[in-house]
């Protein structure tokens, strides 16, 4: 049967006997043979208005020059990519999903818009992954100029800015992490491997083969060398994780021995109180309810302290630098993903760090968004939940800082009002729930969550960023600094995309 269009004329006779025509179509053709007259001009391939041509405007106006320096011109051999055009194409690709190299390969070839980037010349994966991969430090760069021209357009104002992490999964497998005595028992079993292989070698091939070690051994990248590596850094863990952890639990003790001597202060001097002629019935617990319960602390404590051991701290094979994170979803293992995002949902800051609590990374957010300050100007306030609530965090030196000192729940289910200073006398923690309270803290506080959590959902959601594509905390860094820049390209284009003039 061809493939043409055909009609067929259907008549109805209704009871009034005047007829009816009805046309039923059949199926649109097609035609695969037809021919077609492509635009040879490949401006023509994609609408004036497409994503695409702004992106590659953007490119235009980068400092680029330092991906050029490292590119080696002139002289024998193939040429290379010109830096420019593959930054294009890493930006445009994060903008729509993308992140693998071989899709990004694939897609030079069948997609119209990957294809204008690249003018028709496909890379190779491994080239893509290179320039990634070399060009690791740009990305903070980069990142910076984006956030100018963001500046430049009036959207990075800073008056009210909250700061909030979000864990993002790593490169690697929670079932990779091992402690220190399965390392230590794998360095020894390869050692021992090497003594055998070595003596037998002798046996066979005599002094001239007899010094030749494993594989395994002379490759600085092989097993051996990522086993040590991850051993250092189990050291190091267990190291800063012994001091906080005697700091931390050392200072419960004392607080809870100082409550257990007022106890049984108070217990004594009820009992040299009390009537002799009316001694009443036999208490419970020898020293009282009180006595018994601080002491039951007291001991709880001790218990924690002495099982520290129980628990052994593990590093990943894979990814040593990553953690075994909690998130909302679970444990993940992974990086904690931090960033500051203005009112306009543009993101001023970003960084990644190790440590799976927010507590100690306000300074560092703090020193991110001191960095900007010559493109955005100084802070106004600074917004941040409970995770960062700390007497440091709540009186090192920076701009103006509002974070709550309870759970959101409870900072939204809190009615009572406070107006004016708080108290001369108030702690840092008291002044500032103080503060929370006043009808102006409220209104500014408010605004936390809408400001920064749409920014981790974009990310997540409408970007499908939710695990990093390489491994170590340097790569990952590179990775959310240009993640984050095509959130903010993404959010200037659709905002002030007269901002950047296309051709």
């Amino acid at each position: 049967m061809g493939g043409g269009c055909r009609a067929t004329v259907r008549i109805r006779v209704r009871a009034t006997g005047v007829r009816e025509f009805s046309m039923a179509r059949d199926y649109i053709p097609v035609d695969r043979d037809q021919l077609f007259l492509v635009p040879p001009d490949m401006r023509e391939w994609l609408p004036v208005d497409h994503l695409v041509w702004w992106l590659l405007a953007v490119v235009e106006r980068l400092d680029t020059s330092a991906l050029h320096r490292s590119r080696r011109r002139g002289g024998q051999g193939r040429a290379g990519y010109d830096p420019d055009m593959l930054l294009a194409l890493l930006i445009y690709a994060y903008c729509t999903k993308v992140r693998s190299s071989r899709q990004i390969e694939r897609l030079c070839e069948t997609d119209v818009a990957f294809r204008v980037i690249c003018a028709g010349r496909a890379p190779d994966h491994s080239t893509i992954a290179r320039f990634r991969q070399e060009h690791a430090r740009s990305a903070k760069q980069l990142f910076a100029d984006v956030l100018e021209l963001c500046a430049q357009a009036g959207l990075a104002q800073v008056g009210v800015v909250a700061v909030d992490g979000t864990k993002i999964a790593a490169n690697a497998s929670k079932a990779a992490s091992r402690d220190r005595r399965w390392l230590e028992r794998q360095i020894a079993e390869m050692f021992d491997e090497a003594e055998h292989t070595d003596s037998d070698e002798n046996d066979r091939f005599g002094p001239d083969r007899g010094d030749q070690l494993p594989a395994e051994l002379a490759d600085p990248e092989g097993r051996k060398a990522r086993l040590e590596a991850a051993l250092a850094e189990l050291e190091r863990r267990e190291k800063q994780a012994g001091e906080s952890h005697t700091h931390k639990w050392q200072r419960h003790l004392d607080t809870a021995e100082t409550k257990l001597v007022a106890a049984r202060r108070r217990w004594a001097h009820n009992q040299a109180t009390k009537n002799p002629a009316k001694p009443g019935r036999r208490p419970k617990h020898p020293e009282g309810v009180r006595v018994a319960q601080a002491q039951a602390q007291v001991d709880k404590i001790k218990a924690r302290i002495a099982a520290r051991d129980d628990n052994p701290i593990k590093v990943n094979l894979t990814d040593p630098d990553s953690r075994l994170m909690t998130s909302k979803d679970g444990w993940v293992q992974g990086y904690n993903a931090q960033a500051a995002v203005n009112e306009t949902g543009i993101i001023i800051a970003a960084e990644v760090f190790c440590d799976p609590n927010d507590l100690n990374l306000f300074k560092p957010m703090i020193a991110a968004l001191t960095a900007t300050q010559e493109l955005t100007g100084p802070v106004g306030v600074v917004l941040a939940d409970a995770g960062y609530c700390s007497k440091a965090n709540l009186t090192t030196a920076g701009p103006t800082r509002l974070i709550a000192t309870t759970a959101a729940r409870k900072v939204r289910a809190d009615d009572q009002t406070t107006s004016g200073l708080p108290p001369s006398d108030a702690d840092p923690v008291t002044a500032m729930a103080h503060t929370l309270r006043t009808p102006e803290g409220r209104r500014l506080y408010k605004q936390r969550s809408w400001t920064v959590e749409p920014g981790f959902g974009n990310i997540k959601t409408n970007l499908g960023f939710t695990r990093f594509s390489r491994r170590g905390k340097t790569a990952a860094q590179a990775e959310w600094h240009l993640i984050t820049t095509a959130a903010n390209l993404l959010k200037l284009h659709r905002w002030h995309p007269g901002a950047i003039r296309t051709a």
